[in-house]
This record gives structure tokens, C-alpha cells and sequence, in this order.
């Protein structure tokens, strides 16, 4: 008896994967926009929504969300104790952040302070939805309007070259998860780069800093991030 062949459906990937979001953004037509275009994507499942962070505390609490996008200005004004909150309650958030402006300085804070990713109200909820996969896998994604940032613009001329603003975003990814107590290996794995890569970028990271090894690191990123 001749076997019929059955053509396989193809694979929806955007059921497959589902990632909890939670929108932390003041402006209130902003946050329901982005909730709205967020919504009919079955690859999403809105954890919340809040206008400002105390009453995203007990959101963060209960759910745990896989995605926080987070309002920039709401960062920058409770920097250190908000993204120490959402490591300490739900340290598998990844934030990102949503700004009124790309200014290379106020990117570069974001970063430091722990975001992974940053994006300005220009951007589209299509593009937002597109990086968050990189973003899950732990890889810093920064936005780029019409007209290219390149990365030197991420450097700050009225910071000496000790500062932290003189590191790239690949060391400034690098040594988030230094802080975390990753290892090299570990790393790599989570950037598909060779350990010796790694090795290479830590090695910069403490002559860029003047820094004697990674304990001081440590110290440095969380002396930083208490001072913003």
C-alpha cells in the first residue's frame, strides 16, 4: 500500500516563545500606544502598566516580567535604586529603555546603570518587538535613526579617559556581566564570542578604568551607579 506523503506545517515561532512585558512610561498616550501594538502580538503577554516606578513595585513583585520597558527619564531620576530593585526581585529582567532623545551621553548612563537596550519614542513597537530576541540572549541593543550613530559617538569628551563613559558597549556589555560574577566562559557562551575575546575586552576594560583586577571593577560599576 502506497504511503501518502503529509506536507508539514511550518512552525509559528511567534507562538512557540511567549515573553511577559511590563510598560513603565509617564506619558499616558505613549504607554497605551505601545500596549495596544504590543497586544496583538500573540509572541507577548502584557505583565502590566504603570505611569511611574512605585506603582510598577508590586507589578514587578508578583510577575517578574520577562521585558520591562522602562520610561529613560524614569531611570535617570532613581537610577541605582530602580535597576538594584528589579535585580534583587527579578533578576531575569531584561530593561529596556524608551527616551525622549538620543543623545550619546544619555545612552551611554542608561547603559551603565544596566539597561540592555535603548530605543527613542521614534522607534516603532514593530521595532521594538524585533530586537527584543537579541535583548533576551543578553546582547546590548542601541536604536539608530535615519542618520547612523556610529560608536565613537557613544564617548563623552568631558570625561577623563579613566571614566567609565570611555568604554565601548561591548565592554560596557562585558562588564554588566562581570558584575553579575559571570565568568569568561560564560560569557562568550551568552555573546558567541571566543573566551580569549572576552580575556581581551576585560583586559581593556581595567587599563581604560586604571583598575588592578575585577574586584575593583565590581566596586567601580556599583560606586557608579549609587552616584547616579
Amino acid at each position: 500500500m502506497r504511503r501518502t506523503k503529509t506536507k508539514k506545517r511550518p512552525i509559528d515561532f511567534d507562538i512557540m516563545v511567549e515573553t511577559s512585558l511590563l510598560v513603565i512610561v509617564g506619558q499616558r498616550l505613549v504607554r497605551e500606544a505601545l500596549i495596544d501594538n504590543f497586544k496583538r502580538s500573540s509572541q507577548f503577554k502584557l505583565a502590566g502598566q504603570a505611569g511611574n516606578f512605585d506603582s510598577a513595585i508590586e507589578i514587578i513583585e508578583k510577575t517578574k516580567p520577562g521585558v520591562i520597558l522602562l520610561d529613560s527619564d524614569i531611570i535617570l531620576q532613581r537610577g541605582f535604586e530602580i535597576m538594584r530593585f528589579i535585580q534583587i526581585t527579578s533578576s531575569a529582567s531584561k530593561v529596556i529603555a524608551l527616551s525622549g532623545n538620543i543623545f550619546p551621553s544619555h545612552a551611554k548612563k542608561i547603559f551603565c546603570l544596566g539597561a540592555m537596550a535603548y530605543f527613542t519614542r521614534a522607534a516603532s513597537s514593530n521595532e521594538i518587538k524585533k530586537a527584543i530576541p537579541s535583548i533576551i540572549d543578553g546582547k546590548i541593543y542601541i536604536w539608530k535613526e535615519k542618520k547612523n550613530v556610529s560608536e565613537s559617538e557613544f564617548r563623552r569628551e568631558d570625561q577623563s579617559e579613566t571614566s567609565i563613559y570611555s568604554l565601548t558597549l561591548r565592554e560596557l556589555n562585558i562588564a554588566q556581566y562581570v558584575n553579575k560574577g559571570l565568568t569568561s566562559k560564560e560569557i562568550s557562551k551568552i555573546l558567541c564570542i571566543s573566551s580569549r575575546t572576552v580575556e581581551v575586552h576585560r583586559h581593556n576594560i581595567l587599563r581604560k578604568l586604571n583598575l588592578r583586577n575585577t574586584a575593583s571593577l565590581v566596586n567601580n560599576l556599583h560606586s557608579f551607579k549609587r552616584e547616579h
